[in-house]
C-alpha cells in the first residue's frame, strides 16, 4: 500500500504540472491529484493540494485548488470547441459561486480573436486580437466595461531574407 501511495505522490505532480496536453491524451489520463506532504519532528502532515480533470483529448476541463484544511480555495471549469480551442472558462470562489466567466472566439485559423470577461453576469472587459497573413499577432486591444478602448499593443516583425 505504501508503494502505491508513494508512486501516486511522485507520478501525479509531473502529470499535472509537468506533462503536456499531448501526454495526457496519449496516456489516457482522466484526472490527476497532487498531495502535499510536509515533514516535521512531529511527523507528516498531508493534504490534497489540487485536482485536475481532463477530457479524452487531453484538455483540462476542471481544476480545483484546496486549502490545507481540505476546503476548496478555488475552482475553474473549461469548455472546448470541436477544434480543441478553449471557448469558455468559469472561475468559482471557495463557496462554489461563479465569479468570473471568460469566453473566447477564434478565426478560421484557430487564432484567438476575441476574449470577453464578465463578473456576476455583468460585462467587465473585452480583448481583441489581430493577426497578419502569416498568423503572427499584430494587435491587441483591451476595452473597458463601457466598451471604450483602455489599452493597445502592436507587434511588428522583421524577417530574414
Amino acid at each position: 500500500m505504501r508503494t502505491i501511495i508513494l508512486l501516486t505522490l511522485f507520478a501525479f505532480p509531473f502529470l499535472v504540472h509537468g506533462q503536456s496536453k499531448k501526454d495526457a491524451k496519449k496516456n489516457k489520463v482522466k484526472s490527476a491529484t497532487v498531495v502535499q506532504i510536509n515533514h516535521s519532528d512531529e511527523g507528516e502532515n498531508r493534504f490534497k493540494e489540487s485536482y485536475i480533470e481532463f477530457d479524452k483529448q487531453g484538455n483540462t476541463v476542471l481544476e480545483i485548488e484546496y486549502s490545507k484544511d481540505g476546503s476548496i480555495k478555488n475552482k475553474t471549469t473549461a469548455k472546448y470547441d470541436a477544434y480543441e480551442n478553449r471557448i469558455e472558462e468559469t472561475y468559482f470562489n471557495s463557496k462554489d459561486n461563479a465569479i468570473i466567466k471568460r469566453t473566447f472566439k477564434y478565426n478560421a485559423n484557430n487564432d484567438r480573436i476575441e476574449e470577453t470577461e464578465s463578473k456576476d453576469d455583468v460585462f467587465i472587459k473585452k480583448t481583441t486580437f489581430n493577426y497578419d497573413v502569416k498568423g503572427l499577432k499584430t494587435n491587441k486591444k483591451i476595452y473597458n466595461k463601457s466598451e471604450s478602448l483602455k489599452s493597445e499593443k502592436k507587434w511588428s516583425y522583421e524577417y530574414y531574407n
